[in-house]
C-alpha cells in the first residue's frame, strides 16, 4: 500500500480482489488497513473478520482519542449514530470470543439509551380524551356520603384519586354549562332559536 495515498491503493487493492487466491489471504488485509486510513470503520472490520484479525478489529472500533480524531465534532448527531453501529459491531466480536463481561460493558449503553428515548417518545404522547359521559360518572363520586364519613372522623369510601378526578370532571362539565348558557344568552338576544348538541361524542376533554 502506497504510504499517503490509501485512495488509490484501496482502489487497486478491490481490482485485485477477483483473484483473491492469488494473494495468499492478505490482500483483505490491505483492503483493511487502508479502509482504516480512509476512516471507513465499517468496511475496514468487514476485512479484518474475513481474515479472522478479531484484534485488529475490536481495535478499530474502540472509541478513538478525541485528539486523534478531528471530525468528532463536525455532526454530532452523525457521530452518535455512528458510535451505535460501532458498539453494536463491537459488541458481535466480544460475544463471538465468549468474552462475556466485554459484550455487556459495550451493549448495556446503548440498550440503556435506546429505553430512555423509548420513554420520552410515550411521555410525548397525547393523553386520551374523555367523552362527557365519563365525566359525568366521575362526578357521581361527589355525590356519595363522603361528607358525612369525614365529619364523623371516618376514612372517605372514594380514594383521594377518584375524588381529584371527580372534581376535575365537574369543574369541566360547569364550565361547558357556562359557556352553553352563554351562547344560548347571545342567540336569544338576536332573536335566533339556539339548539344546543349535548352529544357526547363531540363533547371532549383531555383525560387529566
Amino acid at each position: 500500500m502506497s504510504v499517503g495515498h490509501p485512495a488509490s491503493a484501496l482502489t487497486y487493492y478491490l481490482m485485485l480482489e477477483e483473484d483473491l487466491e492469488k494473494y495468499n489471504g492478505y490482500l483483505h488485509l490491505k483492503i483493511a488497513r487502508c479502509c482504516v486510513s480512509l476512516k471507513q470503520r465499517e468496511q475496514a472490520i468487514e476485512y479484518y473478520k474475513k481474515e479472522g484479525r478479531d484484534d485488529e478489529a475490536i481495535s478499530v472500533l474502540s472509541p478513538p482519542v478525541e485528539s486523534d480524531d478531528p471530525d468528532s465534532k463536525s455532526d454530532p448527531r452523525k457521530l452518535r449514530h455512528h458510535s451505535g453501529k460501532i458498539k453494536l459491531k463491537l459488541s458481535q466480536i466480544y460475544k463471538s470470543k465468549g468474552l462475556v463481561e466485554a459484550f455487556v460493558d459495550v451493549l448495556f449503553p446503548v440498550i440503556h439509551e435506546t429505553l430512555l428515548v423509548e420513554q420520552n417518545q410515550r411521555k410525548a404522547r397525547s393523553r386520551p380524551r374523555l367523552t362527557g359521559s365519563v365525566l359525568s360518572e366521575r362526578t357521581e363520586v361527589l355525590k356519595d356520603p363522603n361528607s358525612n364519613r369525614v365529619l364523623l372522623g371516618l376514612p372517605p369510601l372514594a380514594s383521594s384519586a377518584a375524588l381529584s378526578k371527580a372534581a376535575r370532571a365537574k369543574k369541566v362539565l360547569q364550565k361547558e354549562a357556562a359557556l352553553k348558557e352563554a351562547k344560548r344568552a347571545e342567540a336569544l338576544a338576536a332573536g335566533c332559536d339556539y339548539n344546543s348538541d349535548d352529544s357526547d361524542d363531540e363533547t371532549q376533554v383531555r383525560n387529566e
